[in-house]
């Protein structure tokens, strides 16, 4: 009982308050009797064990937030993107459309490269 206490309260204080924790739920499943000290160093560090995972689980939405910020943002300018791809394929389009000659003026020129061919003596 003495090591689990010593491993729990080593844990809590020096590396991570979770790791403790594990510890005691270990010492929990193996049906062991707990002392007085087991119960003083769980009760002394289940602040600093809260803590730590009021810590983790900050930091893990901090992070998850921050990831989704960022696919929403990555999301937002390829919809940007594809929208502008859209418009400069409308505007070429439309000018497309505009330059090409209409069936009068196709004539006239047909006419006028006609004409221009018989003057040439072609």
């Amino acid at each position: 009982m003495i090591s689990w206490t010593a491993v729990i309260s080593a844990y809590s204080d020096n590396v991570e308050p979770a790791i403790g924790l594990r510890y005691f739920i270990e010492l929990l499943s193996e049906d062991v009797e707990l002392n007085e000290f087991t119960f003083t160093t769980i009760l002394r560090h289940s602040i600093s064990i809260k803590l730590g995972f009021q810590g983790h689980l900050q930091a893990l939405q901090a992070t998850i937030m921050k990831r989704l910020s960022e696919m929403e943002a990555n999301a937002t300018v390829r919809q940007l993107e594809i929208e502008s791809a859209e418009i400069r394929a409308e505007i070429e389009f439309n000018y497309t459309i505009q330059s090409l000659p209409t069936p009068t003026e196709y004539v006239a020129f047909k006419q006028a490269v006609v004409r221009l061919i018989f003057y040439l003596g072609g």
